[in-house]
């Protein structure tokens, strides 16, 4: 069995000798939700376990923030002072 711990959730895979029934070619992966548990870890341990952690990347978090947040924004400011500036040389006499 190899146990993944990931931020919000815990991730078990059986190996293949101990699925006991399924499709060919299939393979199973469950989940739980992840619980702060400090015996968690040596359990695993003890058990013959493996195990690992995941830290997942916040880089594309800021990506995404600043292309749903950002960029549009930045894109209509940049109309509306272009909008104003043709307005502002169709009135003013030459």
């Amino acid at each position: 069995m190899a146990v993944a711990l990931e931020q919000d959730r815990i991730l078990i895979t059986p190996v293949e000798e101990e699925k006991q029934s399924g499709i060919a070619g299939v393979s199973y992966t469950y989940y739980t939700g992840y619980v702060n548990d400090d015996t968690l870890v040596p359990l695993l341990k003890r058990k013959g376990i493996e195990f690992e952690g995941y830290i997942p990347d916040s880089s594309s978090s800021i990506v995404e923030f600043l292309l749903a947040y950002v960029l549009p924004v930045s894109q209509e400011s940049a109309g509306l002072c272009f909008s104003e500036k043709i307005r502002y040389d169709r009135l003013s006499p030459a």
